[in-house]
């Protein structure tokens, strides 16, 4: 199950109203129901949950692109209709969409294991003081940046795995609408260990398996 969404913000970080001059609504979410390759174009079939309002570039409802590809209509079985269900090209989608969304759905044979936790007060540490590059200029050793020397009182678990297992691993926030606070900048690292210490004080850099959010860069 996939979405996506054109993510907006103004100035102050709050998300904007309105729409581009394509049609695509700013911080609305919509559906992708298919994706194909016909007649040597990647092509990505959007729907709108609301039932209306759609795409107005190339390969929008009655667009001439259509006529440069007869058949095409056919072979995707595709109606002109206005009900909020549209195909555009892979590059348009890439351009016009910064957010994708992905749904798995677990097969049975999948164990689950959930663990509710927070960041707060001692236990939040902030971000690995991980190195930032210097400039061009070879002569400069790479900057720590700031962060709170306190990192290890971040919540840490431990996995013992003894053999080869396939592992997904989620961090999610509870949804704002509910919690009625906003998201917070989040990430996590995996960390190959040999200690037997229940928590690390210090991590090598070549230690390190996975970083789900790597540099400077932060979920919220």
């Amino acid at each position: 199950m996939l979405g996506c969404a054109n993510t907006v913000k103004d100035d102050n970080g709050n998300l904007e109203d309105g729409m581009g001059n394509s049609g695509i609504l700013f911080n609305h979410a919509y559906g992708i129901q298919q994706i194909k390759e016909v007649d040597g174009l990647f092509l990505i079939r959007i729907r709108n949950p609301w039932g209306q309002g759609e795409w107005t570039g190339k390969f929008a409802d009655e667009d001439e692109a259509w006529d440069d590809h007869k058949g095409l209509k056919e072979k995707l079985n595709y109606v002109f209709k206005n009900d909020g269900n549209w195909w555009m090209r892979y590059e348009d989608f890439c351009a016009h969409f910064n957010k994708l969304y992905l749904c798995k759905i677990f097969p049975s044979t999948y164990a689950q294991y959930s663990i509710h936790g927070e960041w707060v007060e001692n236990f939040a540490g902030g971000p690995y003081p991980f190195e930032v590059e210097a400039d061009n200029d070879k002569s400069k050793e790479p900057a720590k940046n700031d962060s709170n020397d306190r990192w290890f009182n971040n919540p840490q678990f431990r996995l013992s795995v003894t053999k080869r297992t396939n592992l997904i691993i989620s961090l999610m926030q509870e949804d704002e609408k509910v919690s009625k606070k906003p998201y917070i900048p989040v990430n996590f690292l995996i960390v190959r260990i040999k200690s037997r210490r229940d928590r690390l004080w210090e991590i090598k850099k070549e230690d390190i398996v996975l970083e789900a959010a790597s540099g400077s860069q932060r979920f919220g």
